[in-house]
């Protein structure tokens, strides 16, 4: 069987099939990182694992193109995309409602005293937007590591980063993003 980062790398070139063996390839692998972050959703989604990932990939391919250096960063980008499709979804649906269900996540898998402090989607993509601007690396690390769901010693090679400093990072980061959805 083709390994994916020999796949993603005819995606990039523009082989003919690439992209059908790449879904065929990372579909269980994508449907796993959809349930996972639908799980962190607290408020009733209309969305299915499927159609996420079906939004994600349409995002993924749409425009530029991607490209990912090997399966640990596409799984890293598809997450991200996930996670922002997740966001406009909460987006949409509080314009709808005029602020009525807002969608929670869980800040259960960052490694801090006081996890699983439940907070608003959207919320949390604006105090993750307020980071990126102050920190943009602190912000990737908390994006690969929660949204992603990657090891720290995966972020730390996809970001070229000594493991401590993505634990630091991770950290410092988290502690911040807390401390300002606090204040809301």
């Amino acid at each position: 069987m083709e390994s994916i980062t020999s796949i993603l790398e005819r995606v990039r070139h523009g082989g003919p099939g690439a992209r059908e063996d790449l879904i065929n390839a990372v579909y269980p692998e994508l449907h796993r990182i959809a349930r996972c972050a639908m799980n962190k959703e607290h408020a009733p989604l209309t969305l299915q694992p499927t159609a996420l990932i079906n939004e994600a990939w349409l995002r993924l391919f749409q425009g530029k193109p991607i490209k990912p250096v090997d399966r640990v960063h596409f799984f890293a980008l598809a997450a991200g995309v996930m996670r922002r499709v997740l966001v406009d979804h909460a987006r949409k649906k509080k314009a709808l409602r005029r602020g009525g269900d807002q969608a929670l996540v869980s800040l259960m898998d960052i490694d801090l005293p006081g996890k699983g402090m439940n907070i608003d989607c959207l919320a949390l993509q604006e105090a993750l937007d307020r980071l990126k601007r102050i920190a943009p690396r602190r912000a990737q690390v908390i994006e690969l590591r929660f949204f992603g769901g990657l090891q720290l010693d995966e972020v730390a090679a996809i970001l070229d980063l000594a493991p401590i400093t993505v634990r630091k990072d991770l950290k410092i980061g988290a502690t911040w993003l807390r401390n300002a959805l606090s204040k809301r």
